[in-house]
């Protein structure tokens, strides 16, 4: 019998990806209205920014508990190393959460406050280089940690190049989500209007709809290549299906969180109807999170030693990093409760374009 053996890349992880996910995918959102003039979305860009900044700082306090010396996570911040994944993703990461607070100050309180048209036509401009700048820095961040896995030569699992562009799609599909979620939320049960914009959810659930299948196309892809593939990549593929892994990564990250999402959303009607928009929200949000954690697990129950008879290792998740994680996740969802009853985000929706 083999004994499960500890991660090393255990559950914070997960949340480290999760987190990062939302953030952009709600820049991106943000970015729609105020980068590229989509003016449809700009009721929801105000709530999309103050998302992707509380996500932003969220998702470095994932790494630093994971590490043996937690400070030892501020050299991410600290050291360039362009051989290094980890620091690349750091300073960009760095950069992006300078740009998204700069730029969310701007939006929130210069730009709909502008007295003169050419002071609006002023801080439209410069929105729309500071969230052009952000969009693509965000997008960049995901691709760099899908990047963290894809070079471990050692994870055959992982060392695809279709890692980082899963990663990026699935990450942006949660963010939007999780956006249209609150949104929905906020608006229907805690406003008087109760408006709800709903020509806009639907925009925004076909585009879910559209990152969703290209998601899967991509997973289905990226499968038939892995099974045709050597016997250490079919093998790495097996730990999808294997164990705990066949629920996670499969029924609730696959199936639950991609595939009825999309089959919800593919119904014309389905993406007017607030129970259906919220009902996929939320599949999407679970799906997002599973199917990173079981990428993450599967990729650590087997690794490419030319010596050793190749096996598949069960895993064991650490406790102690799924509580941190849980914990730090409702704190982070308490201040965001706040920031969204204190900030004057709705403003932007009535400002200048």
């Amino acid at each position: 019998m083999i004994m499960p053996a500890p991660l090393d890349w255990d559950v914070l992880i997960a949340f480290y990806f999760f987190s990062s996910g939302i953030s952009v995918g709600a820049a991106v959102l943000a970015s729609l209205p105020l980068a590229f003039g989509v003016k449809v979305f700009r009721p929801v860009a105000g709530l999309a920014i103050i998302t992707a900044i509380v996500f932003a700082i969220l998702t470095p306090l994932f790494v630093f508990p994971h590490l043996l010396q937690p400070l030892r996570g501020l050299t991410m911040f600290t050291t360039i190393l362009t051989t290094s994944p980890m620091s690349l993703v750091g300073w960009t990461l760095l950069l992006y959460i300078i740009l998204l607070l700069v730029g969310g100050w701007l939006a929130l309180y210069k730009l709909p406050g502008a007295v003169t048209p050419e002071a609006e036509k002023s801080y439209t401009r410069i929105a729309r280089v500071i969230f052009g700048v952000v969009f693509l820095l965000g997008l960049l961040v995901l691709l760099l940690q899908g990047f963290e896995m894809a070079v471990l030569k050692s994870r055959p699992l992982w060392n695809s190049p279709a890692v980082p562009l899963l990663y990026m799609l699935l990450s942006v599909a949660s963010g939007l989500a999780f956006v249209m979620l609150v949104w929905i939320i906020v608006n229907k049960y805690f406003t008087r209007e109760k408006e709800l914009h709903m020509d806009m959810l639907s925009r925004l659930a076909a585009i879910i709809l559209v990152i969703l299948i290209a998601f899967l196309v991509v997973n289905v892809v990226e499968y038939l290549a892995a099974v045709h593939s050597g016997v250490y990549r079919q093998l790495s593929v097996s730990a999808l299906f294997t164990g705990i892994n066949l629920y996670v990564f499969l029924v609730i990250g696959t199936i639950l969180g991609a595939v009825i999402p999309a089959i919800l959303l593919a119904i014309p009607q389905g993406r007017y109807n607030v129970a259906v928009l919220l009902a996929a929200s939320i599949l999407v949000l679970i799906g997002a999170f599973s199917v990173k954690l079981g990428v993450l697990l599967a990729g650590q129950m087997f690794a490419k030693v030319p010596t050793l008879i190749p096996t598949l290792t069960p895993v064991l998740i650490s406790t102690t990093e799924l509580t941190i994680g849980v914990g730090v996740t409702v704190l982070a969802l308490i201040i965001y409760i706040v920031l969204i009853w204190l900030l004057p985000w709705r403003r932007l929706a009535g400002g200048g374009g």
